[in-house]
């Protein structure tokens, strides 16, 4: 149940919900990583719900290493909704 209200979710989020999220949980993006984090949001969510080590091996080269281990961190504090 909680996955499927996810991925609800995120079929209506826009870059800018991401973007305010981001912000509100201590995350300085730069544009190019939002639009990272937003592409993976709205595009891989399916491959992350089976195998989230694959996608943050992905992106760990593509962000500040501030932001990687906030998105560690974040990822582990509310994965039980998509589990």
């Amino acid at each position: 149940m909680n996955k499927q209200f996810v991925i609800n979710y995120i079929k209506q989020v826009k870059k800018e919900d991401i973007a305010f999220f981001a912000l509100n949980q201590g995350l300085n993006v730069s544009n190019k990583e939002l639009d990272l984090i937003y592409y993976y949001i709205k595009n891989e969510y399916e491959r992350f719900f089976n195998n989230p080590k694959e996608i943050f091996e992905e992106v760990y080269d593509k962000l500040e290493p501030d932001n990687y281990q906030k998105l560690i961190y974040l990822y582990n504090k509310y994965r039980f909704f998509i589990t």
